[in-house]
């Protein structure tokens, strides 16, 4: 049975519908989808383990705006809160240098850092530490070489103002490295990760199922489209040409007038009929 304009019309716009919510769902209104394309250093495991980011795999990521946007290491551990496995957000940010090709590292927020210009020294609000440079980050989780396994640290950090800069900003570390990176990452000169430089933050790991149905939606999304062009578009085309005419036609030779006051055809001296109201 043919299906009627109305009738496509609602079919076509209940697809799209359903494959805009099922979207939403999966990655969310406002947010993005980034592939980690780095190292283990977010591994807990050698093997890729379920909800943990380990090389090629795809998280979602939500904006970040201020620095209350982000919650530490050692504030999730308070509050319960755990991204990818650990305590605390997982940011995605550019390093400072920037790395020549661009790079941006997907690493864990650890602690908040805010420099302190009279003793050119660095307080840790969440450690109760005042004008340090060299201090101990506590119960840090890292994976174990030796042991072959994940567990927490008491990891030593030394904050050198000359490389990891004059200016607050974030402690990072990739779950898997022992150093935080402002000791590990290249020659030890990456500075505190400032808040302009995050991109955003994970909000949750993508599995390969989500995967797939992510990559199923888009191209749904431009099938519905293109099926809805084809469906509708001739139709469509074909009203607004009759609504712009709008006047009455010659019952004979089909005519349509402007003049809406004519009886007869000047053409072919046939009625004029009414116009009709466009078919639904």
């Amino acid at each position: 049975m043919a299906l009627s304009l109305k009738s496509k019309a609602i079919l076509v716009g209940g697809v799209v519908a359903c494959l805009a919510l099922g979207w939403f769902g999966v990655v969310g209104f406002g947010n993005s989808v980034q592939t980690w394309t780095g190292s283990r250093s977010m591994s807990h495991s050698e093997e890729n383990l379920e909800g943990i980011l380990d090389p090629g795999e795809t998280f979602v990521k939500g904006g970040v705006l201020k620095r209350e946007d982000l919650v530490t290491y050692y504030q999730g551990k308070q509050q319960g809160y755990r991204v990818l496995g650990d305590w605390g957000d997982v940011i995605s940010f550019e390093p400072e240098p920037r790395e020549p090709d661009g790079a941006r590292i997907v690493h864990r927020a650890v602690a908040w850092v805010e420099y302190d210009a009279a003793r050119d020294a660095y307080d840790i609000p969440e450690l109760g530490l005042k004008g340090v440079r060299r201090f101990i980050l506590p119960g840090i989780g890292t994976w174990d070489a030796e042991l072959g396994r994940y567990r927490e640290v008491n990891l030593p950090v030394e904050l050198d103002p000359a490389t990891a800069g004059r200016h607050s900003g974030f402690i990072t570390k990739g779950d898997y490295n022992e150093p935080v990176d402002q000791e590990l990452w290249s020659t030890g000169q990456m500075a505190l990760v400032r808040v302009d430089r995050i991109e955003g933050k994970v909000l949750r790991h993508i599995d390969d199922t989500d995967a797939l149905l992510t990559g199923a939606l888009a191209v749904g999304v431009a099938v519905a489209g293109a099926g809805g062009y084809l469906l509708l578009g001739r139709r469509l085309r074909t009203v607004r040409a009759r609504v712009k005419l709008g006047g009455p036609a010659c019952s004979g030779c089909g005519k349509r007038l402007a003049d809406a006051g004519l009886a007869f055809c000047p053409a072919c001296g046939d009625p004029i009929r009414p116009a009709e109201a466009p078919r639904r």
